[in-house]
Parts: C-alpha cells; sequence; structure tokens
C-alpha cells in the first residue's frame, strides 16, 4: 500500500475555528473543524458532500491557508479506541532534585481519544458542537465535564451500555 494524501488545519485553520471569524460560511466552518489529517481522500470527498460545502471546498480552503495537505500513511483499523494502550507517561528522573519534571497537564491524550470515539462513533457534522467544544479544552478537568454530553450523543448512536464501556477506560 502507498501513501493516502490528507490534509491538517493550519495555525490559521485553528484560529479561524477558535474565533468563529466570518471568513467561512456555515458547512466550509463544520468541513473545517472535521479535518485532522486522519482521514483520506476518499472520506473527506465524503464529508464535502455530508457538510453541503461546494465540491471544490478542500481547494479553497487551501488557497485560504486554513488547511495544508499532508501525505500520511494508511491507518490501520482499530477495532475500538478506547483499547489501544496510551503513551508511556512516566516523566526522566531530575537527578539534581531526586524527583521527575511535573508533567503538563493540557488534556492532550484524553481529548486525542474523546475525538477518536466521536470519528469512529458518531456523524461529525451532528457532533460539530461537541467537537468544537473538546478542541476548545486545555486541560483534563475541563474535558471531564464533557464526558456527559459525550455519553449521551454516544448511547444514543449505541446504547447506554455500549456508552458506558467505552467510556470506562477515559
Amino acid at each position: 500500500m502507498g501513501i493516502s494524501p490528507s490534509y491538517v488545519k493550519t495555525p490559521r485553520g485553528q484560529e479561524e475555528i477558535r474565533s468563529r471569524g466570518a471568513l467561512l460560511d456555515r458547512p466550509m466552518r463544520n468541513l473545517l473543524l472535521c479535518i485532522d489529517g486522519r482521514r483520506d481522500m476518499a472520506a473527506l470527498q465524503a464529508l464535502v458532500k455530508a457538510c453541503g460545502a461546494p465540491q471544490d471546498a478542500l481547494r479553497k480552503l487551501e488557497s485560504l491557508g486554513l488547511i495544508a495537505p499532508i501525505a500520511t500513511p494508511p491507518q490501520p483499523n482499530r477495532a475500538d479506541p478506547c483499547d489501544a494502550a496510551g503513551p508511556d507517561t512516566l516523566q526522566p528522573m531530575d537527578t539534581a532534585s531526586g524527583f521527575g519534571e511535573a508533567p503538563h497537564d493540557d488534556g492532550a491524550p484524553l481529548r486525542a481519544r474523546m475525538l477518536d470515539l466521536i470519528e469512529a462513533y458518531l456523524d461529525p457534522v451532528k457532533t460539530y458542537t461537541l467537537h468544537l467544544d473538546i478542541e476548545r479544552c486545555n486541560a483534563t478537568p475541563a474535558l471531564r465535564a464533557l464526558l456527559p454530553e459525550l455519553e449521551a450523543a454516544l448511547a444514543k448512536a449505541l446504547g447506554a451500555a455500549r456508552a458506558r464501556a467505552l467510556l470506562a477506560n477515559l
């Protein structure tokens, strides 16, 4: 298998999402929100249609400097995003003080797992607001406050028992 082209948001694109500027209409903003570098071109074209954006939406977003093309290796399909082992979180020991450096808690691992659940199980257009709220959070407590909303969306799509099981490891 070769390399599949994809797109990621640029810093300017991330700022456009945060600021909700007047640069984009709703379908284009919805599409921009869903661009994360994980989808191949076929999935991106399906999103263009699902969002109701024009056929040349990706080209327009790129010309505005909101997204940039990347080449990504094909991602293996995971049965369940919650089953993946997280990264090693041990910090190296500071030999001068005897204590490890305190990790900075920006919520990135939890944010990534929550967004993985949305991508794997929910319609990105229907969960636009939740997706945006998760992206805006910059600390674990704020992300944990969104877990009931994520659980409700998962329960609606998959049933309460499956939703609880998926969220149990978060």
